[in-house]
């Protein structure tokens, strides 16, 4: 698993600062001797430096728990300073516009003050205290996205946010609390994974769940800008195992990846914004194993 993750990381990295030949090592990003366990998520900010969440509680010899951002260089940027940092694992993170990055996990603390598996960071990597989830999450956060009004959807395991049933999905407001116009009802049977805002807003959503409000759609469905489920998407049952991530091409055709084998393409496929296998997606019968995650890069291309 360790091995998987931060291979991931380096690949990410290839292709997102390399500057080299195509699949080569960008000497200029030098991380020393790195972290000291998985890396989970990350994201490349607009002054292309880099968030990292993960399992990991050093970088380089110096004590950052399981959050901390790099250089574009790959040295550690020692003006983000999280202090004690998360008390247990960070599996998504996604940064703002305005420099601000929303952590999801398996935490339940941040340097000292309780946040129950979600969390928002300032740029320094201090807490940021406007944003107030109460006592949160009831269970971890595996994925969120933050919308561009600045509203964020989050899956995971959880049923409950701050006491009100929300069953592995939810949208927060920006200050942290809860969106009410967003109402998935019963929600999703079991874990959520993936998620993906289109343009028009709504979202594509991938898991290991069979149902979604008491509908059945297997390990993938699309819901409206309310949180209802959209009938006019519908892949059927068509993956045979769970979805572990997904991403949204500029033209709406949709990626997913995960451990599925039954499409035409294992472990990987893509298909149209109405729901129906892009014909077009030639990946031969695919990957000999379980695929976690996956990046586009600017010019379209797969990672």
């Amino acid at each position: 698993m360790k091995k998987i993750f931060l291979f991931f990381l380096s690949i990410c990295l290839l292709a997102v600062v390399g500057k080299a030949q195509p699949g080569s090592i960008d000497a200029t990003f030098n991380i020393g001797t790195g972290f000291d366990s998985a890396v989970r998520a990350l994201a490349v900010q607009s002054d292309g430096k880099i968030a990292v969440g993960g399992y990991f509680t050093d970088f380089n010899g110096i004590s950052r728990n399981y959050i901390a951002r790099l250089n574009a260089d790959g040295s550690l940027d020692a003006t983000f300073n999280p202090g004690t940092g998360f008390n247990n694992l960070v599996f998504a993170l996604s940064v703002q516009s305005d420099g601000k990055i929303v952590v999801g996990g398996y935490f339940t603390d941040f340097n000292g003050i309780s946040r129950n598996y979600i969390a928002r960071l300032n740029a320094d990597g201090s807490l940021d205290t406007s944003f107030n989830p109460g006592i949160g999450f009831n269970d971890f956060v595996s994925v969120l996205s933050v919308q561009a009004d600045g509203k964020i959807v989050v899956g995971g395991a959880f049923t409950t946010f701050n006491g009100t049933a929300r069953n592995r999905i939810a949208r927060l407001n920006e200050d942290g609390s809860l969106d009410m116009s967003f109402n998935p009802g019963t929600g999703f049977g079991s874990e959520v994974n993936a998620l993906s805002v289109q343009a028009d807003g709504k979202i594509v959503v991938g898991g290991s769940f069979t149902t979604f409000n008491g509908t059945a759609c297997s390990k993938i469905a699309r819901l409206n800008t309310d949180g209802t489920l959209d009938t006019n998407f519908n892949l059927g049952t068509i993956f045979n195992n769970f979805i572990s991530s997904s991403a949204l091409q500029s033209d709406g055709k949709i990626i997913v990846v995960g451990d599925f084998t039954t499409t035409p393409h294992r472990r990987i496929t893509r298909f149209n914004e109405n729901g129906t296998v892009d014909g077009t997606s030639n990946a031969g019968i695919g990957f000999n194993d379980l695929v976690f995650n996956l990046k586009l890069q600017s010019d379209g291309k797969i990672v």
